[in-house]
C-alpha cells in the first residue's frame, strides 16, 4: 500500500522508505541499484544532503536531508 503525505516544510531530515511491488527483488533484476544512484546525485545536485542510505535487493532506506 503506497502511502503519499504533503509535506508542509521546506526542510528538514526524512526517512524514506520504497519497497518493490510484491516484494520482488527489482533492485536486482533490473539493476537498479544505477538509478538510485543516479536519484541521489540528482538530490545533491539540488543542494539537498543523503545522511544515511541501504538499498536492498527488494527495498531500500534513506535518510535525506532536504534543503
Amino acid at each position: 500500500m503506497s502511502t503519499k503525505r504533503q509535506i508542509v516544510e521546506s526542510s528538514g531530515i526524512y526517512f524514506i522508505t520504497i519497497t518493490c511491488y510484491e516484494w520482488l527483488s527489482l533492485f536486482e533484476i533490473t539493476n537498479g541499484y544505477y538509478i538510485v544512484y543516479k536519484w541521489f546525485d540528482y538530490l545533491k545536485q539540488q543542494g539537498h544532503y543523503i545522511t544515511g542510505y541501504v538499498i536492498m535487493p527488494n527495498h531500500l532506506h534513506a535518510l535525506i536531508a532536504f534543503k
